[in-house]
């Protein structure tokens, strides 16, 4: 990449990825990942909707955390 071109994508993208470390490959993908997690989440609620899997609604937001707390673990994305 040239650098004039770093400049511009860094004028226009920088604000994302503020605060971000950039030395793993796994730390950019914060924001996707935590869509996918959100998304899971209202699918979850919208299909199990009924009284009796509300058992399965707390199991399931359970794992759903567990695993993007397990993620921030690894990848550590921010800085402070």
């Amino acid at each position: 990449m040239l650098n004039r071109d770093k400049l511009t994508f860094n004028w226009y993208y920088e604000c994302l990825y503020d605060g971000f470390r950039h030395q793993k490959s796994g730390l950019l993908h914060y924001y996707s990942v935590y869509l996918i997690r959100r998304i899971l989440f209202v699918l979850l609620c919208f299909i199990f909707y009924e009284e009796q899997y509300t058992l399965f609604q707390i199991m399931g937001a359970i794992v759903l955390d567990l695993s993007f707390v397990c993620y921030l673990i690894e990848f550590k994305p921010f800085q402070d």
